[in-house]
């Protein structure tokens, strides 16, 4: 089994998996119709599950062990339209697996590797692949406009807000000049969103992003600028 001749996944339609040792996992293959959350997730194990996702060129974007219950694997991913993955379903039994897969779109957070965002604090992402993706939580404190943005070296940068049900509130990609995003979007108090921010360009992406209020723009936008 390879990449060439993967399986392709049906959204909701249970796989199996039946390998012989750790090193010969099985390969699937799977292409949205829709940008999202989508989770892939293992169950029925007989053996010890593990998981890792490729981009649409083939490159490793993130791997999952024990991410669900009794061993399996679950892991969560915000994949683009119209774009191939892969992902390859293996074992660290030696003695091979027998278990099920299923893919579907993301109903919870549970296998979704996210990172807290504060306001005003510049996170840089670098060497970023090909629909490589990190995504944000953000919680207010207050009911405000509030300004998402980057500033970027290489790579084209793209940014979408979801609300704590995965419902896409916005997204944009080269506000004005350059690669570069920014989305002011009116966030309401305690309550939980996503932001997701990934490289669609085929080539290696570096860039950083920044969350701030409308009063805080300018002078960290400016700040942000002279990172480095």
């Amino acid at each position: 089994s390879s990449f060439s001749n993967a399986t392709t996944l049906t959204l909701n339609s249970p796989a199996s998996v039946n390998i012989a040792s750790d090193t010969e996992p099985a390969y699937f293959k799977f292409t949205p119709t829709q940008t999202g959350f989508y989770t892939f997730e293992s169950f029925g194990n007989q053996g010890d599950p593990v998981v890792s996702l490729y981009n649409m060129t083939q490159q490793h974007l993130q791997d999952n062990d024990d991410g669900a219950e009794s061993s399996n694997f679950r892991i969560t991913y915000h994949l683009l339209d119209g774009q191939t993955y892969y992902f390859t379903a293996g074992s660290f039994d030696e003695e091979g697996a027998n278990y099920q897969v299923v893919l579907s779109k993301a109903s919870s957070t549970s296998g979704l590797v996210r990172t807290i965002i504060y306001e005003g604090v510049s996170y840089a992402r670098t060497n970023q692949k090909y629909g490589q993706m990190v995504c944000f939580e953000y919680t207010p404190q207050e009911t405000k406009s509030y300004t998402i943005q980057s500033v970027s070296t290489s790579g084209n940068p793209k940014v979408w807000i979801y609300n704590s049900q995965f419902q896409l509130l916005t997204s944009n990609d080269n506000y004005g000049t350059g690669y570069d995003f920014k989305r002011i979007i009116t966030l309401t108090q305690n309550t939980q969103y996503f932001i997701v921010v990934g490289n669609i360009s085929s080539t290696v992406g570096s860039y950083n992003v920044i969350l701030l209020k409308p009063a805080s723009i300018e002078n960290r936008f400016y700040r942000l600028q002279n990172v480095g």
